[in-house]
């Protein structure tokens, strides 16, 4: 690993917690008119997008459940993120580990499980997001 990545690997919590800070500031006080999203406008149903952007808003308030509610994809897309940094991180140290599964007997059924969520959420009003 070169001493550029290892610096990269080491700085990037600084960048993230950047990016939250200007995420929040925009979704509190520019974004106060929320696009709707057009497969939901045309159709009535929602897409594996729809509650995005309250899933964000909802997590960078702490509140995970609600994340969860409004797209389950968001916080489990941060967890990756995470493990695959402590992997690098991992690295950078000399400890080379694989954290994050490499088998199919765990993504085809965790995609599996997120897109019978994605149909079923159209069919349930319990599923669907928080509007």
């Amino acid at each position: 690993m070169t001493k550029r990545r290892k610096w990269l690997i080491l700085l990037l919590p600084l960048g993230i917690a950047v990016l939250c800070l200007l995420l929040k500031l925009y979704l509190e006080h520019i974004a106060v008119l929320h696009i709707p999203c057009m497969l939901w406008f045309l159709t009535g149903l929602y897409c594996p997008g729809c509650g995005g952007t309250r899933s964000i808003r909802a997590l960078l308030q702490g509140d995970l459940l609600l994340s969860l509610r409004c797209n389950p994809a968001v916080p489990l897309l941060i967890l990756l993120g995470l493990l695959w940094y402590a992997e690098q991180l991992l690295a950078v140290f000399g400890r080379p580990k694989k954290i994050i599964p490499r088998s199919r007997r765990f993504w085809v059924p965790l995609l599996g499980m997120l897109l019978a969520f994605y149909l079923l959420r159209n069919g349930i009003s319990m599923l669907a997001p928080p509007r």
